[in-house]
């Protein structure tokens, strides 16, 4: 009985020495394989941003074609438009005899030019206030969006950080996973609620600008249909044409 008490504290002693190491083993693997994923975590966040930034840079390319083509399809219009004129005011011309009416066609040459060419600053003026406001939104956007990841990163770097230290100072290894979790949502989180006011806030603010784009355009139009009628009749007038002729539409 007397060997029974003896070996009993001895045999409790080593249970508990036992236990403390095995769940000092636990804790030293599980702080191992937490330091392997945390490298890559680390690794795909770096790439993350690395594959933002390129389809970043790739819209950026196809916007600036967008604008390069439309320039170009302009251009072609504008010339053709302007072919015409020259062949309409040059037929005006062959039928002007006398010096009121060879008057009357360079007047209206000279109304329906200007014409065109308000319509066209008016247009260029619009789709340059376009242009300017997509960029002003679309640096708007990056900053929104660069500050976004930067916090992102801060904020996952401090929740790794927390996880290693905490694994060193041999806190509990589910209180540290499960800190690591929350603090990895959290900042997920946040990152996904900022990336998705930058973008409304660009949707929003381009939609205006297409807006006012569009009644800019209307105008012009409006001003140029009113100004072109106004020189038809002046012309019809000078040269003695009833009000409902179209020989004078260019």
């Amino acid at each position: 009985m007397v060997i029974l008490l003896l070996i009993a504290p001895t045999a409790s002693t080593y249970a508990e020495t036992s236990t403390r190491e095995k769940g000092t083993q636990i804790r030293e693997n599980f702080c191992a394989a937490l330091s392997e994923r945390l490298s890559k975590l680390e690794i795909r966040l770096s790439d993350r941003a690395k594959e933002i930034e390129a389809r970043r840079d790739e819209r950026k390319s196809k916007i600036e074609e967008k604008v390069e083509d439309r320039k170009e399809r302009v251009s072609d219009k504008r010339e053709k438009t302007d072919e015409r004129l020259r062949a309409h005011l040059a037929k005006l011309q062959e039928r002007a005899i006398t010096d009121v009416q060879k008057q009357a066609v360079t007047a209206f040459q000279t109304e329906i030019s200007g014409a065109i060419s308000a319509r066209r600053t008016a247009i260029d003026g619009a789709v340059q206030a376009l242009r300017t406001g997509v960029d002003q939104l679309i640096s708007t956007r990056k900053a929104a969006i660069d500050a976004a990841i930067a916090a992102l990163k801060t904020a996952k770097d401090a929740a790794i950080a927390k996880a290693k230290a905490d694994c060193t100072n041999a806190t509990d290894p589910k209180t540290v996973q499960n800190a690591l979790k929350a603090g990895l949502k959290s900042a997920q989180d946040v990152f996904v609620n900022s990336i998705k006011s930058a973008q409304d806030a660009f949707k929003s603010g381009f939609k205006s600008l297409q807006e006012t784009r569009k009644s800019s355009f209307e105008k012009a139009h409006a001003d140029f249909k009113a100004a072109v009628e106004k020189a038809k009749n002046d012309l019809k007038t000078a040269l003695g044409e009833p009000a409902n002729s179209t020989t004078t539409a260019p």
